[in-house]
């Protein structure tokens, strides 16, 4: 999902805006979760020390790219409905 994507936003007022987007998570219907219930105590602590590295290192990442670029990571995030999202080609770039 980590690439560079284009899009035209229409909110509910009518309101359009394009917008060069990285995707950071698909929109669904449902919750989305790993169900542990059939592995070993073992492979539940391996899978949770795996997923804290992991959340450490995204952390980790981003306050570097904070540093680098003065750019804050909250200032990035957006959330959008699915229906007013319109693709674009990168021919129809922002």
């Amino acid at each position: 999902m980590s690439k560079v994507q284009f899009m035209r936003y229409t909110k509910d007022s009518g309101d359009s805006s394009e917008r060069k987007v990285i995707v950071v998570s698909r929109p669904r219907k449902n919750y989305l979760m790993y169900d542990v219930s059939g592995i070993s105590e073992e492979a539940l602590d391996t899978l949770l020390e795996a997923m804290k590295t992991n959340e450490e290192y995204q952390e980790n990442c981003m306050l570097d790219f904070e540093t680098l670029t003065g750019v804050k990571q909250s200032s990035l995030w957006r959330s959008f409905k699915p229906e007013g999202v319109e693709w674009m080609t990168e021919d129809d770039e922002v």
